[in-house]
């Protein structure tokens, strides 16, 4: 398995979302829901989205303080070294949502991101929060 191929993938399926979706202008302070909702409909349409050679955006939910974002991996469960990949890739996408102005608003406003991945043959692999907290420290 290559290392250098998840942190690669994991910068790329979040810089693409945070410009995308959530600097868009969805959210407002008060009403953190209906600004999830938006971006999960327009996601939805577009389902399943092919990010790059081995990762798929599947499913997207979403709750009043929460945004999920649900990846297929192309690798097997056996391919994958889920401590010391998963690791690579929860620190590409914190530093990377960290950096997105609209995602440390949307968390500022009380909402945080979940991040769900599962490997090519179904099985999960790992999922992990991203919340204001994570950017602050």
């Amino acid at each position: 398995m290559n290392k250098r191929k998840i942190s690669g993938i994991a910068a790329f399926v979040i810089v693409f979302f945070a410009a995308h979706h959530f600097v868009g202008g969805y959210f407002d302070r008060q009403n953190l829901n209906d600004g999830f909702m938006a971006a999960a409909e327009e996601l939805e349409a577009k389902l399943p989205m092919q990010l790059d050679e081995l990762t798929t955006l599947v499913a997207v939910e979403y709750s009043a303080d929460n945004f999920t974002y649900k990846y297929q991996l192309g690798l097997s469960s056996d391919e994958l070294n889920q401590q010391k990949a998963i690791n690579k890739l929860a620190g590409s996408v914190l530093k990377t949502v960290c950096a997105k102005e609209g995602m440390v608003e949307t968390m500022k406003m009380g909402g945080h991101f979940t991040y769900s991945y599962s490997a090519s043959d179904g099985a999960h692999y790992s999922s992990f929060d991203v919340t204001l907290n994570d950017c602050e420290n």
